[in-house]
């Protein structure tokens, strides 16, 4: 190889290697630069966790790209907010905890823990499941979520109270449900030709909504005079025929088929009935026996 062509060579290598280490740098530079940038913005007061949270898990993440002695020091850090997010955290806990126990007792509601870890707790008979690094809290019956608040111990006791009037229905009686119910699994048995009497809890709702309709409905049935009645509500209803004893009414006794195996699965299909410490099973199917016919029957 000619002289003049080791030495174009050797040129354009060197030109090439200069590129690749400008790259390099310009990179680093960049990073160098963002991480500064991060590190600015933890040298603030720690007071807000999520945005803690969130500088912590980047600086991390640009940290493994850039030089040793740097993510040394930026694993000192870390570490730090990281102890810091724990102690907030529990702190946060713990407050949340003490206030709404002094909050319940003052109301007269009963507060009992269900699990720690996610948070979930009874405000019988409702349920709440709480996340504390998110600050919310999610009021449920019957495994169905019914809103939203934030995790505080006012909005969580408001948040119930605005839940329990939602399920509530006025003039309500165990007797009159009894009845209601058995209309409508007496509709939906002879729709689904079920000559045995169990049908599925999902195509009996909606008879339900409609034997529950006042007489506004009944005279004018228009989307304005119809009365909403969705799964929470029933799921409510077969709760307070449980809790009232009233399973068996005018000679006849409600008895619900437990789901098992595969039909769990579809959480459209069954209804998780409960008790008023939130203890319960799903359930798929329901019928009516006479009373004189009931031999162990489940219900």
């Amino acid at each position: 190889m000619r002289s003049s062509d080791q030495l174009e060579g050797a040129r354009e290598d060197g030109r090439g290697l200069a590129e690749a280490l400008g790259s390099a740098l310009e990179a680093h530079r960049k990073g160098i630069a963002r991480l500064a940038r991060l590190a600015k913005a933890l040298s603030k007061p720690w007071t807000n966790p999520k945005a803690i949270e969130k500088t912590a898990g980047e600086m991390a993440k640009l940290a493994r790209e850039l030089p040793e002695s740097l993510a040394q020091k930026a694993s000192v850090l870390l570490e730090e907010a990281s102890v810091w997010l724990r102690r907030e955290r529990e702190g946060r806990r713990q407050k949340l905890a003490r206030e709404l126990k002094e909050l319940c007792a003052a109301r007269g509601i009963r507060l009992a823990v269900v699990t720690k870890e996610p948070l979930e707790i009874r405000l019988p008979p409702i349920g709440v499941r709480i996340d504390v690094e998110e600050g919310r809290a999610a009021i449920v019956f019957g495994q169905v979520e019914l809103l939203v608040c934030d995790a505080t111990a006012e909005d969580i006791i408001r948040a119930r109270e605005k839940a329990l009037k939602s399920l509530e229905r006025p003039k309500w009686s165990p007797e009159e449900f009894h009845r209601q119910l058995r209309e409508a699994w007496s509709a939906a048995a002879r729709r689904c030709g079920r000559p045995d009497g169990w049908v599925e809890l999902a195509e009996v709702i909606a008879d339900v909504a409609v034997a529950i309709q006042g007489p506004r409905w009944r005279q004018d049935p228009t989307a304005r005079n119809f009365t909403s009645y969705g799964k929470a509500q029933f799921l409510y209803d077969l709760h307070r025929l449980r809790e009232a004893s009233a399973l068996s009414a005018g000679g006849y006794r409600l008895v619900l088929g437990p789901a098992t195996g595969a039909s769990t699965r579809d959480k459209r299909r069954v209804f998780w009935v409960e008790d008023g410490d939130g203890r319960g099973a799903y359930h798929l199917t329901l019928r009516f026996v006479r009373e004189e016919e009931v031999h162990g029957e489940e219900s």
